[in-house]
């Protein structure tokens, strides 16, 4: 991460950018680098090969590990994102009660198109909805605890 930020700064380019390009350009190498060591020129040599071929290098997957653990310890369980988190499982799950007790047009049709039950039709419709939508639903519906509505207002 601290490296990509430094490719962000020198070419003014997002992070998110910055890190995608190290590591493409890292799994494409290293990808290389297996090939040419297996002696991969094949098809037939792909399907024999024993080992993995498409992979990052050591170097690499021990950055990765050590980014992964700095984003679980500091991110995902962050007391903020575990709170908004489970604010939008409790908006999710209260649409898709609502929605079952009482189906709207929407979820007809996508029952009746795919043949499905209506729990399925009823998970299919709020997967396909934004994030923003959900909440505009949820409000409308009047769904959203005063609980719920200070999480997601962080």
């Amino acid at each position: 991460a601290k490296e990509a930020y430094e490719i962000s700064k020198i070419n003014g380019t997002s992070l998110r950018g910055a890190l995608i390009n190290l590591l493409v350009t890292d799994l494409y190498q290293a990808t290389e680098s297996e090939l040419a060591s297996q002696r991969i020129t094949t098809l037939e040599d792909v399907y024999a090969s024993k080992n993995p071929i498409v992979t990052f290098s050591e170097s690499m997957r021990s950055q990765l590990e050590e980014l992964r653990q700095f984003l679980w310890d500091h991110m995902y369980n962050h007391p903020v994102v575990l709170e908004v988190s489970g604010a939008g499982k409790a908006v999710l799950q209260s649409l898709c009660e609502a929605y079952i007790n009482k189906p709207t047009d929407k979820v007809k049709s996508i029952q009746k198109r795919t043949g499905d039950p209506l729990h399925e039709a009823v998970k299919d419709y709020v997967a396909g909805m934004t994030d923003g939508y959900a909440f505009l639903q949820a409000n409308e519906l009047r769904l959203i605890t005063t609980n719920i509505s200070e999480a997601l207002s962080y």
